[in-house]
């Protein structure tokens, strides 16, 4: 029989690790850097911090402690790593600085969680790192691009890994560790585990059907570094998305047999909000649905809870979600303002209906800017969310949008603005049939996959859009400069604004 993990001495069983997600060479371009200089004036987005802790690594290794306790778990987060390393010597972190922190805890099975940008610049390097570290260790990959590209990745990265865990990743990885601590030949035979041997025809996608939401614990934030504290700690009440906006890549992660989000079930998550701020140091809590509200009933029954919990809690300001305009009402909305709802971040995507429509959006711009209008006379602060370079959209289109988001500022619609890109990740629908969604992608260099969301990862287009005809509305370098304009004049607003309130 194969040798086992458990046959040998390690300090570590499970070593997670989260991937570094900054550029490894920041660009200094003015126009960005004072955008985002000018937003952080303004106010802090609540729920879209730059370095987030890994939600699924965390939730993978309560997991696996509460079906295994006797199991040594370690969650490694090069995320706060680089910060750190770039605070000290003003420098990204390398191979090397990898290697040492891999040192201190010899590892017995890897897991990384890769996203499509990380994956594009550490992917093969950050496994071939933690193969020549351990040659023995078991490498397995998680998350949605190994998920949605696996027979590309497992062929990239070679022998440097093991296996790659298709889909949600907590039952996965319990099973995966029984199976390599009897016989590790038995992972052949997971249908969702793909390695050397098991043919891709014969792996199915994870469902999650086959994962009992409401049984996880919460996640283990006991396991991050304490200079990632405090931190903005993230629940779900339920997960995948009931809508399918074409550019966006979590609604497909989970689609399949399911058509519609799962529920976690509201009881299960305040019992996991309550032990977590016991003991976690929180400075407000996020709720990571898509759409928030999207189960009117049970949402409302958990926001009156949640609301009777922070207004106990000494310490946490609030809660932030994010949802769509049309499915807050005014009764929702003066439910938020009880609950102490700090922030609520709405999809606007695009200026016009006829953008809405081409995404698939489902909804309209009056009724997005009735729900703006009602949050802000409630008192709640609105982040919108834009893209620039939509599906199909001409310069004339993009200036829409751009007017849209100036005319929300100037109406005080709008507290903070999250102005993006598109970018064609591998599992979405407008990377899958480009042409039909109307746009056209120069490549698929990973590491140049960029939201355009942070200062920490800003980057040029990859994608042209194309009119109802196919042929070119908008080139890569049009979407671009529209995006570097329309934050020059979100910053001047917000520049003017705030001299107006000094004066």
């Amino acid at each position: 029989m194969p040798a086992t993990y458990k046959d040998r001495a390690r300090e570590v069983d499970l070593l997670l690790i989260q991937p570094p997600v900054m550029k490894p060479i920041l660009e200094e371009n003015r126009t960005i850097a004072r955008y985002f200089d000018a937003l952080d004036a303004t106010g802090a987005l609540l729920g879209d911090t730059p370095t987030e802790p890994n939600l699924g690594l965390l939730s993978i290794a309560a997991n696996v402690r509460k079906n295994s306790p006797e199991l040594r778990i370690a969650v490694l987060d090069l995320n706060v790593a680089e910060r750190q390393i770039r605070s000290e010597s003003c420098t990204p972190i390398g191979s090397e600085d990898i290697r040492r922190l891999l040192r201190q805890y010899d590892p017995a099975v890897i897991g990384i969680s890769f996203m499509t940008t990380a994956y594009g610049i550490w992917g093969k390097r950050l496994c071939e790192v933690c193969r020549n570290e351990f040659e023995d260790a078991y490498v397995v990959l998680g998350g949605i691009h190994p998920t949605a590209r696996f027979e590309e990745v497992m062929q990239e990265c070679g022998e440097s890994i093991d296996a790659i865990i298709l889909g949600e990743g907590e039952k996965v990885i319990v099973e995966l560790l029984e199976i390599l601590g009897t016989d590790p030949r038995c992972a052949l035979r997971h249908p969702n585990i793909f390695c050397a041997g098991n043919r891709p025809r014969e792996v199915t996608r994870a469902h999650l059907s086959n994962l009992d939401l409401a049984q996880l614990p919460p996640p283990a934030f006991d396991l991050l570094p304490p200079e990632a504290m405090p931190v903005a700690v993230r629940f779900y009440t339920e997960r995948g998305c009931s809508n399918s906006c074409s550019f966006c890549s979590v609604g497909e992660f989970f689609r399949g047999k399911l058509t519609s989000a799962v529920s976690v079930g509201v009881a299960s998550v305040m019992t996991s909000i309550s032990q977590t701020l016991r003991e976690v140091d929180v400075s407000h809590v996020v709720i990571g649905n898509l759409s928030m509200f999207n189960s009117a009933l049970a949402d409302r029954a958990f926001a009156r809870e949640l609301g009777d919990l922070l207004n106990k809690e000494i310490g946490v300001s609030g809660w932030w979600c994010q949802t769509r305009g049309d499915l807050l009402d005014q009764e929702t909305i003066r439910l938020l303002a009880e609950s102490k709802c700090l922030q609520v971040a709405i999809g606007c995507e695009g200026g016009t209906d006829e953008q809405l429509r081409r995404i698939r959006k489902r909804e309209t711009t009056d009724s997005i800017r009735r729900t703006l209008s009602n949050l802000r006379e409630a008192d709640i602060e609105t982040e919108c969310y834009w893209i620039i370079g939509l599906p199909g959209d001409s310069v004339t289109d993009a200036s829409a949008t751009q007017s849209k988001i100036l005319e929300y500022l100037h109406d005080d619609l709008t507290t903070l603005t999250h102005i993006t890109i598109l970018v064609p990740y591998p599992n979405t629908p407008a990377a899958r049939q480009p042409a039909r969604h109307n746009i056209r992608i120069h490549h698929e260099q990973w590491d140049q996959y960029w939201m355009n969301c942070d200062r920490f990862g800003c980057g040029f287009p990859v994608y042209d859009t194309l009119d109802r005809n196919g042929k070119l509305a908008m080139t890569s370098s049009d979407i671009y400069k529209m995006w570097l304009e329309t934050l020059g004049l979100v910053t001047e607003f917000y520049d003017s604004r705030r001299a107006k309130e000094d004066a």
